[in-house]
């Protein structure tokens, strides 16, 4: 099990991650600013999708 790093005042504490990187939609803190899965203004990250289903609901978008 993985267990989530901690990101406090703009370091990453107590673990071995990365240095800060992009927001991505994973539940964790990627760009270390104490948010998670957020976009530049602080809102949700928002992507397209597509069920495929070319009859219902083929294509929509996902938020985090």
């Amino acid at each position: 099990m993985l267990v989530p790093e901690t990101c406090v005042a703009g370091e990453w504490i107590a673990c071995t991650a990365p240095l800060p990187t992009e927001e991505d939609c994973n539940g964790f803190d990627d760009d270390c600013d104490g948010l998670t899965d957020e976009d530049a203004a602080g809102m949700p990250l928002v992507g397209a999708c597509s069920t495929g289903d070319v009859d219902n609901c083929e294509d929509g978008t996902h938020t985090c």
